[in-house]
């Protein structure tokens, strides 16, 4: 996994890189994960952006990156980082790339954007705030430190994930397209 050092400049890119070839949801727990992460897409709606690409330059060279997640509110940007199983190399990629490219690009401190894990299982190593709720997550994260992030524990039910937005965002300016 790439860690960013260096980094010189970052910008949002439309579309997949044309060099990035296309990837299908399989039969495995690979295949199980993609799933996961395309229901909480329909969930989410247009409150987040699925799959945004980024481009950077640091060190290494030109690079580019997808998030999972990317969300605008307020003066925050949202990162959600999608797996099926809690595991810290989630944490490890927000933190070492996805923050500081997302940072860069938006020309913001790092401070004003959160990382949030979102999964489905959980391990006992996973000693972070567990919150059952987005808005509990993003509450969160604006407390915790890095290296750590909140998780966000949603077990599914899409329909329930739309009430829950709606709910809870009801101003229509609170996440924007960026």
């Amino acid at each position: 996994m790439r860690q960013v050092s260096g980094l010189r400049w970052a910008r949002m890119i439309e579309g997949k890189p044309a060099f990035i070839p296309f990837s299908r949801a399989g039969k495995n727990a690979r295949g199980e994960g993609i799933r996961y992460e395309r229901a909480l897409a329909k969930g989410l709606g247009a409150k987040f952006r699925y799959g945004m690409w980024w481009e950077f330059k640091d060190d290494a060279g030109v690079g580019v990156c997808q998030t999972d997640f990317f969300g605008k509110a307020r003066q925050w940007a949202i990162l959600l980082e999608s797996k099926l199983t809690w595991t810290p190399e989630a944490e490890e990629q927000l933190y070492g790339l996805y923050v500081p490219v997302v940072a860069s690009a938006l020309g913001v401190p790092r401070a004003q954007v959160l990382p949030i894990v979102v999964c489905k299982y959980l391990t006992r190593s996973a000693s972070r705030p567990v919150c059952s709720t987005l808005k509990e997550a993003i509450h969160s994260a604006m407390e915790v430190n890095p290296p750590f992030c909140p998780v966000w524990h949603h077990i599914g039910g899409v329909p329930l994930l739309k009430e829950e937005l709606e709910q809870e965002y009801r101003e229509p300016h609170l996440y924007s397209r960026a």
